[in-house]
């Protein structure tokens, strides 16, 4: 080393060669230490993806049991019903048709219409069944539902009203009204 700089500095040769190898040291641990944050961060990718893939596993199979629950809940109250859920558009349709009642039956109502094409007792009974299919899925501590039956005549008020407590029984959930 120049015997001129290290006088410029102030520091002797002995001093100067410490502090290289110690910042040497420091450089190996940074670079060591930035290796296992490299490491890290692709363990870190690697798990993300493995609970995207599960999430979107989870989310198929609620959506399907929701569809199957919705279709049977639907049936019980006379009605045909079709849920079409798209997760990547966000979208959620509900078609909603009468059973047919024989071979012959092919009236307007037996076709599946859109929830917005319902008169409101048939969108408000629809809903309660969605509502239904739902409820296997959330575990919830409390359910509530208001004015769910505005819509209804007497006799699908009564109908419904006797499926929402046999569910609410069912799962052990009490039953409040006013």
């Amino acid at each position: 080393m120049d015997k001129k700089i290290l006088q410029k500095v102030g520091h002797s040769k002995d001093h100067v060669h410490q502090r290289l190898e110690a910042t040497d040291k420091e450089c190996r641990e940074l670079r060591e230490r930035s290796r296992v944050m490299l490491q890290n961060q692709e363990e870190a990718e690697l798990m993300r993806g493995r609970r995207k893939v599960n999430y979107q596993m989870v989310r198929r199979a609620m959506t399907r049991g929701i569809e199957r629950n919705f279709s049977l809940t639907m049936q019980e109250n006379g009605l045909d019903g079709m849920l079409g859920v798209s997760h990547k558009a966000k979208t959620l349709a509900v078609n909603v048709g009468h059973l047919k009642r024989g071979a012959e039956d092919e009236d307007e109502d037996a076709k599946q219409r859109p929830l917005s094409n319902l008169s409101g007792g048939e969108r408000s009974k629809a809903l309660v069944c969605l509502i239904l299919a739902m409820w296997d899925f959330l575990r919830l501590p409390f359910r509530c539902l208001d004015e769910w039956d505005v819509y209804l005549d007497e006799v699908t008020r009564a109908r419904v009203e006797h499926l929402l407590y046999k569910t609410c029984v069912e799962s052990g959930y009490q039953v409040s009204g006013h």
